[in-house]
């Protein structure tokens, strides 16, 4: 029969392998490395996060994208297509990486939009 500092030690051993074995769960796996790409992290419509497009916007609706590198403005709004056509109006966070797009001014009602990126060099140092 184990006493109670036996289950005390026992139970001591078990949580100081739990914390080692959260760092093994949390390291990095092949597959997922780490790369200098520009990628898009984030975006929000109207303030919600959307993973797969959004529907029912609002035609004064705002887009926001956040990336993994500062972006070359220029080459960016150079680069975004909306279809069917909007003037759209670019703003831009103090760090370049995250861009808000609306709007100019407004879009149709019941009207489906598609933004396009082509793939391309839009980082602020040329990353793709």
């Amino acid at each position: 029969m184990k006493t109670q500092s036996q289950y005390s030690l026992l139970l001591w051993m078990i949580l100081a392998l739990i914390p080692a074995s959260l760092l093994l769960s949390c390291s990095e796996k092949e597959g997922f490395a780490i790369t200098n790409d520009l990628r898009v992290l984030k975006v929000d419509v109207d303030g919600v996060r959307a993973d797969d497009g959004a529907n029912e916007l609002s035609v004064l609706a705002t887009f926001k994208f956040t990336f993994s590198h500062a972006l070359n403005s220029t080459a960016f709004e150079d680069a975004v297509s909306i279809s069917p056509d909007v003037i759209l109006d670019f703003s831009y966070d103090s760090t370049n990486s995250v861009v808000t797009i609306a709007p100019n001014p407004r879009l149709d009602f019941s009207t489906a939009y598609t933004i396009n990126l082509p793939e391309g060099s839009y980082g602020s140092n040329g990353e793709k």
